[in-house]
Order: C-alpha cells, then structure tokens, then sequence
C-alpha cells in the first residue's frame, strides 16, 4: 500500500533502487545547467537593485528600501557563490541550496514589504520561478514552500498594510499552493521519464543479450556443419582414392543396361529416374534410404580398357569437388563402387533449371541479373581455384539457377584437374576437354598446363552470352571455334552495359592468360558494378521472376551433368 508521501512524489508505486539513483542523476544534471546560467543573471539583478535604489520620501519608504538593500546585499554573495560552485565542482545539494536561498529571499521581499506597499511581486517570482526552473527533491521544495508562506502570513497578519490583508494572505497561500503543485508535476513528469527510460534500456539489454545468444548458437552451428562438410570431403577423397584399385577389374566388365525405377544401388540408393545423359554415364534422381533425402547419382561403367581414362576423370572429380566447400558448388556426398562394378557419386540434387536452358527460352538477361549471376560464379571458382581445383568447363550448361541462396549451382567438374597432380597422365596430349564454344585460347593450344585463369575466360564469354544474347565470336563448327578463341578478336559488348563491365568482359577475354584478371579480381569487380546499380542479392532475383513467371521447378536438373565434349588436335 502507497504512502501519502509516495503519492506526493508523483508515483503510485515506491521508487527503486536503480530509478532513485537514475533521477537523482538527472535531477542534479538539470539543476547544474539551469543554475550555470541563472546565477549571473540574479547576480546582475542584485546588482541593478543595489544601485537603482531611489531616495525615500517617507520614512515608511526609507525603511522599506533600506530593508531592500540589506535583502540583496546579503542575496549577492550567495547568488556568487552558487554561480561559481556551478561552474566548477557543483554539489549535489546545489539545486535544494537554490531553491532555499531564493524561497527565503521571496519570503524576506515580501516581509519587508509589508512596511510600506505590502507588495507580493517578489515573493511570487521567487517561489515559481524555482519552482518552474529547478528539480530539488520534492521534500525540500515543500518546505521551502511551507516555510515561505507561513513567514508572509505571519508578517501579513502582525503588521497589516494599506492593502487588503484578506487578499494578501489568500494571494500568498495560492502562490505556495501554485509553486508546490508545478514542481510536484515536473517531478512526477520526471519520474515517468526515468522509469520508461530504463526499461527502454532493460529491453534493449535483454534483447541483445537474447541477439549474442542467438548469434553464438548459429556460429556454434555453423563451426559444427563446417566440421561436418570438412569429415566429409576428408571421407569422400579416402574413398575416391581407395577406388582407384578397382579400376583394372573394372575395364573388362560388360555394358550395363539403363536402371529402372525402384532399381537399388549399393543396398543405399534406390533409383528413381534417369535426368541426365552424357559420355561418361548417367545421372539419376534417387532417394538416399540412409539419410532418405532426394539425391543425384551418377553411375558409370567402363566396357574396355580404353574407358580408364573416363574412369580415372570421374574420380578425379570426386576429389576436387570435395576439395572445394562453397555455397555455390554442388557437395559431393559419397564415392562408391557398386557390387556389378558401376563406379557411382552421390550427390546433393538441386532443383531449378539450367543457365542454357533459361537462355534457350528468354534470349538474353537484363545486364544487372547477368553481372549478380557471375559475380555467384565467379565466388564458387574462386573458391575452387584457392583449392588447387580448376573447372575447365564453365558454361550456361553446368550452372543451375535455383531460388535457394546463393542461386547458383556449379555443376560437372568432370573434367576438373588439380595442379599438384596436372602431370600424372590423366589428359593424355592432344586431348583437349572442354567445350568448343568457351574454350581459352590456352586450352586448345597447349592442353596439358591450365590454371585457373581458363575458367575467368569461360566465365566472361558466359555473362556476355547472358547480356548480350549471343557469344563475342561466329563460327559453324570446332575448327571455326577454336580459330575464333585464337585468332579472332571479340566483338565489344554493346547495348546499355555499363562501361565498367564491358572493361571487364574485354580483359577477361584476352588472348594472353597473364594479361587475364584472376577470379578473386573477377567477383570483387562485379560486386562492385552491381552494388553501385543497386541490384539484389541473386537469388533474391531468381524467387522474384520464380514469382512473376510463376514457375514450377518441375524438372530436377542433375548436380552434374557428364557432358563434356572433347576434340582431338591433329
């Protein structure tokens, strides 16, 4: 139960520890600034008084100017001394030391007075002006308040003057009763302050504290998947390498026929449906019955000896892809031989449609969803390339658009090589692997020494198919290519492109790999250009035209689709 005196403070409810300290704090924060600036003007008010001072012409007149004068010659040095503890080391009780002084110089003023007019005017600027300007403690403005006008009613009834003493004693009881309600309200108006303020602060405390957990349990998370990735790219490369074994017994087997649906490989998958094609084997949609997600596999088989190179690609690629752990490139999920013989990848199966198959139905992109979509691409092969790992076939065919982030998936690296192991014979010479159309210049001279700088070739002859509709060069069949990529110089990107990004494309496609940016330059590039046009994150563009075009991601696209070609250099 609320005390009288609690209620008096404004607040149904007792102050806090915590919201007591608060106020105070900001009560005296208050007083200090007001009474820097107040005190020099009192200080000239004493000051105005003292010298203005007219000559009496009555002795009731000489009696009361002479009280005047001895009421602000005392008020002058306490109106300095409060100026200057203000402006130096002000006191916690300077605002009460305030109010104090000037309710008894109000009192004083208006005593005096009644020797001669029985003027109030001093007394009631006295106690409002504090009131209004100064926040002491409520209990010290009440008994300044009580103190001042119990002193004039006093002097009022002993020593009434010309003017009405009915009046005056009700003119002062409604100045005390005026003074002490408007610095009640300012104080409970304080109070409320206080209190919103801190639990403005609390909440805000609170639901940081609730963020940093939060963020701890996701980074948590995240270090625990990251392990998780790493065991599983270590367990897929053991894997791969243990199968390299089997590679002989593998070359005398038979050509297997096509798996039907409800087929099961290795007691683990059981098929589903063909989804791809190509001249290392198939893929196949199927659900995984250890973790019983959908998942891609691709199944080869060798029928001679000559396939071991086929073989020996798609482990290969295996490693490399496991190698790698980015957003943007398809995880490898399990390496395995089945009991007939069929070398099979399982992996994560990704749903959307293929970047040539988007191409195929619309022409061309808007330059600002071309530059998001390599800059995602140019990530992932950055991210390969820091691996040891180059793609060696980047093109619209082997980049899945999905509507889960970041968009992009990198498919096929099957024709993938690391550099440590670029001279174990994998690619025989004169082989070259790859696709006529966005081979490097280096790939078809040299075939055997490529580096990353082969795919930031592929990568610009990509986004300037998407921007432009068409690739930089004409050519009718892998002779024409070839001299194109050579030879030929590209064709400048025309059209609303800004120039920034057709600078980029036009290094990109440079004859001489050295002269090329790497891929890292690539992807901070077009950040660059898109952040400066505003464009969305990619995927963001990829769920808005999902939306608008109101596609159905009904066809699974496989996570690697074996199609690359190859060409024999005579």
């Amino acid at each position: 139960m609320s005390s009288p005196w609690r209620r008096l403070g404004g607040a149904s409810d007792p102050l806090t520890e915590e919201e007591r300290t608060d106020l105070d704090a900001t009560r005296h924060a208050h007083d200090v600034t007001v009474t820097r600036y107040l005190a020099p003007v009192l200080l000239l008010l004493h000051i105005g008084v003292l010298l203005t001072a007219r000559r009496p012409t009555s002795p009731g007149e000489a009696a009361w100017i002479a009280g005047l004068g001895r009421i602000h010659a005392t008020a002058l040095p306490a109106a300095l001394v409060i100026g200057v503890l203000a402006w130096t080391r002000p006191p916690r009780w300077l605002g009460e030391a305030t109010v104090v002084l000037y309710g008894a110089v109000g009192a004083a003023m208006a005593i005096n007075a009644q020797t001669h007019n029985g003027a109030l005017v001093g007394f009631m600027l006295s106690l409002l002006g504090t009131a209004t300007l100064l926040r002491p403690r409520l209990s010290v403005r009440t008994a300044v308040d009580a103190g001042a006008v119990a002193s004039v009613l006093g002097s009022i009834l002993a020593r009434p003057v010309v003017v009405s003493r009915d009046v005056s004693a009700l003119t002062v009881i409604g100045v005390g009763l005026v003074a002490w309600g408007t610095a009640r309200a300012l104080h409970a108006s304080a109070v409320r302050e206080t209190r919103a303020r801190l639990a403005l602060e609390r909440a805000r405390q609170d639901l940081q504290t609730k963020v940093d957990a939060q963020v701890r349990e996701i980074v948590a998370r995240a270090e625990e998947i990251d392990r998780l990735n790493a065991d599983l790219a270590v367990k897929v490369k053991e894997r791969s390498a243990e199968l390299g074994v089997a590679l002989e017994r593998l070359s005398n087997a038979t050509e297997a026929p096509m798996l039907r649906a409800g087929a099961v490989v290795a007691d683990r998958v059981e098929i589903v449906e063909a989804i791809g094609f190509g001249g290392m084997g198939v893929v196949y949609r199927g659900r995984d019955r250890q973790t019983g997600r959908d998942v891609a596999i691709k199944l080869v088989q060798a029928v001679d000896a000559s396939e071991l190179d086929a073989f020996r690609r798609f482990l290969r690629e295996a490693q490399a892809a496991a190698s790698v752990q980015h957003p943007a490139i398809v995880r490898v999920l399990h390496v395995d031989v089945s009991p007939d013989g069929r070398l099979f990848q399982i992996l994560e199966l990704v749903e959307g449609q293929s970047l040539a198959q988007r191409l195929a139905r619309m022409g061309h992109l808007d330059w600002r969803v071309a530059v998001r979509l390599g800059e995602v691409m140019a990530s992932g092969l950055a991210a390969a390339h820091a691996a040891g790992v180059v793609h060696r076939d980047v093109k619209p065919e082997n980049v899945m658009l999905t509507t889960r982030e970041p968009g992009v998936k990198l498919l096929d690296f099957g024709a993938s090589l690391v550099h440590e192991t670029a001279s174990t014979g994998l690619t025989r010479p004169g082989i070259i692997i790859g696709t006529p159309e966005y081979l490097a210049p280096e790939q078809i001279v040299e075939s055997e020494d490529i580096d990353g700088r082969a795919d930031v070739y592929a990568l610009g002859l990509v986004v300037y198919r998407c921007v432009a509709g068409h690739l930089p060069y004409e050519a009718r069949n892998v002779a024409g290519w070839m001299r194109a990529h050579v030879f030929s110089r590209p064709a400048t990107l025309k059209g609303e492109s800004p120039p920034a990004l057709v600078r980029l494309l036009m290094r990109c496609l440079e004859k001489s790999a050295e002269k090329r940016p790497t891929m890292e330059e690539v992807q901070v590039e077009l950040a660059r250009i898109a952040d400066r046009a505003a464009v969305p994150a990619f995927h963001e563009l990829e769920r808005e035209l999902a939306e608008a075009t109101q596609e159905a991601p009904a066809s699974a696209e496989p996570v690697s689709a074996p199609t690359s070609r190859g060409a024999t250099v005579a």
